[in-house]
């Protein structure tokens, strides 16, 4: 007598799920996603645009790095003109370590570009050595 009843249940609980499943699908709302090769050009953009580099170079760093929006990397290119990197400087780190315009500004470039500025070292000097310690990392 279980069996049947089991049987009639589970059948039942099957067809429940299926009519939920369908409704959930028809109601919900789904954002379109951006494809990889729309995520792919705005970084190739972003590197070109924003931060100096050669198509070719922008498409050697974009293979390290994918952008989803620009407000983190722009925040990166503010703080380093901000301690004095000029373009060129900027565009020769981002290619060399494009990973670096993803880097948590708080945690990890302000204390770096503070320490070396704590020991005396500013402008091209400052840099130099940022390239020399961000490659170590």
């Amino acid at each position: 007598m279980f069996g049947f009843f089991h049987k009639a249940f589970s059948q039942y609980r099957k067809a429940d799920l299926k009519a939920s499943y369908v409704w959930y699908n028809r109601t919900k709302t789904i954002p379109s996603p951006k494809s990889p090769h729309q995520q792919q050009s705005l970084t190739i953009s972003y590197l070109t645009d924003s931060c100096g580099l050669s198509l070719d170079k922008a498409i050697s760093a974009s293979k390290w790095i994918n952008l989803k929006n620009t407000e983190g990397p722009d925040s990166v290119l503010k703080l380093l003109k901000s301690y004095g990197f000029i373009k060129s400087s900027i565009a020769t780190l981002i290619s060399k370590h494009p990973h670096c315009l993803m880097a948590n500004l708080e945690k990890t470039l302000r204390p770096n570009i503070e320490f070396f500025e704590s020991l005396g070292i500013v402008g091209e000097s400052l840099t130099n050595t940022f390239w020399v310690r961000y490659s170590q990392e």
